[in-house]
This record gives structure tokens, sequence and C-alpha cells, in this order.
């Protein structure tokens, strides 16, 4: 929900100004800006947005933080094994961590983050206009985990 409301008020307080002739306009930049003053924003007991940027005119990045440690704990316990066990067992079964780390990503953040961004009217209205949105997700250390990538072609 929060990750909604995030993406929600960055498009509401851009809304307002599309003028997109061009290069984007000051109240596009503006707008990230605000937005990127209220960070860090907790999503939720194991995600952080840590910060959103205009990294070209037309791609918004969104960084966050997932505690991978915490989430493997929990899921850990939950299966009565330590957690080094459940990365053993999760790396015997998706081949490597690294493939571990894809499909987790492929089956529960690209969903989440495409059906968010994409049922979204202000989002899809940026879309139409050229505009990404980029979602870098890694670590609480910076290790990056995955990466999903939102535009008008995959919603």
């Amino acid at each position: 929900m929060v990750r909604e409301n995030l993406i929600s008020m960055f498009f509401s307080m851009a809304f307002c100004c599309n003028s997109f002739a061009g290069a984007i306009s000051d109240e596009v930049r503006a707008g990230i800006e605000q937005l990127a003053s209220q960070m860090p924003m907790t999503v939720d007991e194991f995600t952080t947005v840590t910060s959103v940027l205009l990294v070209s005119d037309r791609d918004i990045v969104y960084r966050y933080a997932f505690d991978l440690d915490k989430s493997i704990s929990i899921a850990a316990k939950s299966k009565n094994l330590t957690p080094a066990e459940l990365t053993k067992l999760y790396a015997q079964e998706f081949g490597g961590v690294n493939v571990f780390l894809k499909a987790w990503g492929d089956q529960y953040i690209y969903p989440a983050m495409r059906n968010s961004n994409c049922s979204n009217s202000r989002v899809i209205y940026f879309m139409d206009n050229g505009y990404k949105l980029v979602h870098i997700v890694s670590d609480p250390h910076g290790k990056f985990l995955y990466k999903v990538i939102i535009s008008k072609s995959n919603c």
C-alpha cells in the first residue's frame, strides 16, 4: 500500500504540469526532488524505499533496500530450519542463490510492481508519454538483488 501511495504521490505532484514537449519539465523535476526529500520510506517490515531519482529524461528510478537476511530467517523459522539450511536448500533447488533471487523476483516482485504501476491511471499517462519506472532492489548493504523495468510495453 505504501508503494502504491508513493508512486501515486509522485505522479500527483507531476500530473498537474503536463507540458512534456521535448525535455522533462521543471515541475516534474521538482516533484521528484520533493518526493526524494521524504526518503527513506518504509514499505513493509522487509522493504524500504531509499531513493527516487530521474536518471534520464524519461527514466524514474526507485531504489529499495530489502532485508533478505530477515526474510530468510523468518522463512527458515517457519520451516524449522536454520537460515543456512534454508539458503542451502534454495541453492540446491534452484541451482544457485542468484538463480533463486531471479526466480523470487520474477514470481513476486515483478508481478507486484507491474500490477501496481499498470493499474494507476497517472502512471499509465506518463508511460504513454515515454516514461519508464525502474525499480532496483538491493539488500541493506547495497548488494544488488533484482531489477524491474515497467514501461508501456509491459503493461
